[in-house]
């Protein structure tokens, strides 16, 4: 379990700061089977197995340009 909130503290801070939207979403989606097994019992450990492989389509968000004020 502490794993768990581990990966969804490091998601969470990803998707804020470092991905763009749709690699967000890429994210949640990876992380729902582990959400489901752990909090609403659904699945077991052999519907997990072979779920923890991200592609190499998360993508870093575009740098914003600084206005100088």
């Amino acid at each position: 379990m502490c794993e768990l909130k581990a990966a969804q503290s490091a998601i969470l801070l990803l998707r804020k700061y470092a991905v763009d939207e749709k690699s967000s979403d890429t994210l949640l989606e990876w992380l729902q089977p582990f959400d489901d097994f752990a909090y609403k019992k659904i699945g077991n450990i052999d519907t997990l197995k072979g779920k923890n492989q991200l592609s190499k389509s998360i993508r870093g968000k575009k740098k914003q340009a600084i206005a100088n004020i």
